[in-house]
Parts: C-alpha cells; structure tokens; sequence
C-alpha cells in the first residue's frame, strides 16, 4: 500500500481527485493525497477543496482492478460514522475507507520529507488533472505532472514556495521532492490554493477516530506555488 522505493510511477498513486457529480459529469473541486498511518489510510486535501460544497456528496476516482470507479466520499464518511477534520491554516483529512479492489497507494511519514530537510534549487513536482473544454475526461480525470524547484523555504512556519505549478481546480494536490533522474520521491507538501502566509505543516495525533490536527513543521508541510 505504500508508495515503494523504485517502483516506477507507484507514487502517481497516491493522487487522487475530488470533485462533484452532475448526471455523470465531473465537477472538479480539488485533489489530495494518502497517507499511511497503519492501520489506518488518511486522505489529506486543502479545506479550499470542500468550501461551497453544501449538500452536495464529494466523490473521487479510485483506480481498480477492472480499471476503476467513482466513490462517493460522503456516503462513505457517512455509514462510518466520521467527519473532516480541518487545521486553520487550511489543511483538511478524513479517513479513507479501504477495498483489496482499489489499486492506490499511500505515503508512509518515513517517505515525508521533514522541512528542515528541505532547500532552495531541490528538484520538486506537483500532480493534478487536466480539466478545460478541451480536455475529454475518459471517465476519469486525466492527470499529468510539473516539475520545477523550491524557490525557499520557512521552517519556523512549515511554508514552501516553489516554482511547480498548481494545475487549476487541483487544491490539496500534493507537492513531491522528485528528481527527473530518478531515485526516490517523497512528499514535501499539500498545495494550498489562494493562501499567501503561513501554513504550519500537518500532524495527525490520536488513533482511530480520535484524532486532531496540531502545527508541526517537522512533518508534512502545507506548500504554495510560486506566483
């Protein structure tokens, strides 16, 4: 389940999108990322991804065995009992309900890079989905990768700035430290979409259901794009 040293693209895996159903049609509404915290699996997005929704179910794309399906978010959280939980800096996770059918992955907090660790030039990537009038959704969102750098970084406050584009509509997309010649990649941060200031990294503390969210710029960061 994890995103696996050296196995290719695995970590592709780890993205998933998030949006709304119209008769069949996708509204895009953000991204997000998974996180392993055994036994438990974490979705983790920017609270910019959930504002507006109303009462409408937020569903994503799950890659399967036979090629894959909508899920629908919210009547999941729904018969679980459970709810998001948000930080004020603008992160927001739920649990993520598991299928031995999905074929996604996770970031263990081994495979998070701590911001100390961080530095100007590291070669970083973003992931998001494609969307525009153009772009023909098969049902699935289509995703693709930029690449750029870390423009800086505050320790103190877990912010990154880098030159990786966020892909419109894809707030709570994750920000990976990748080189383009190979080796490990790892996750460095959350997008988060119109902030501007800090943005203290995410920790989950707690089991189970009974978790919280507290400021920790030793784990994984919130992260903007430079403009």
């Amino acid at each position: 389940m994890t995103a696996q040293q050296g196995q290719g693209s695995d970590w592709l895996q780890t993205f998933l999108p998030l949006g709304c159903l119209h008769d069949g049609e996708w509204e895009p509404r953000g991204g997000g990322v998974l996180l392993l915290d055994r036994p438990v699996i974490w979705l983790v997005t920017a609270r910019a991804a959930l504002e507006g929704l109303g009462d409408r179910p937020l569903h994503t794309w799950v890659p399967r065995e036979q090629g894959g399906a909508f899920l629908d978010l919210t009547a999941s959280q729904r018969q679980a009992g459970i709810d998001w939980i948000h930080h004020p800096t603008g992160l927001s996770a739920t649990l993520f309900p598991t299928d031995d059918s999905f074929r996604i992955r996770a970031f263990t907090e081994a495979q998070c890079t701590r911001v100390r660790k961080l530095t100007p030039l590291q070669p970083v990537a973003t992931i998001g989905c494609l969307y525009g009038p153009d772009i023909e959704q098969q049902p699935q969102p289509t995703k693709a990768v930029l690449d750029g750098i870390i423009s800086s970084v505050n320790a103190q406050t877990g912010t990154i700035y880098s030159t990786a584009a966020m892909l419109p509509n894809n707030a709570g997309a994750p920000l990976l430290l990748a080189s383009p010649y190979g080796g490990a990649v790892t996750l460095a941060g959350v997008l988060l979409e119109g902030r501007h200031g800090d943005a203290p990294a995410l920790r989950l503390v707690g089991e189970g259901t009974e978790i919280r969210i507290v400021p920790d710029s030793d784990h994984v960061s919130g992260c903007e794009a430079a403009e």
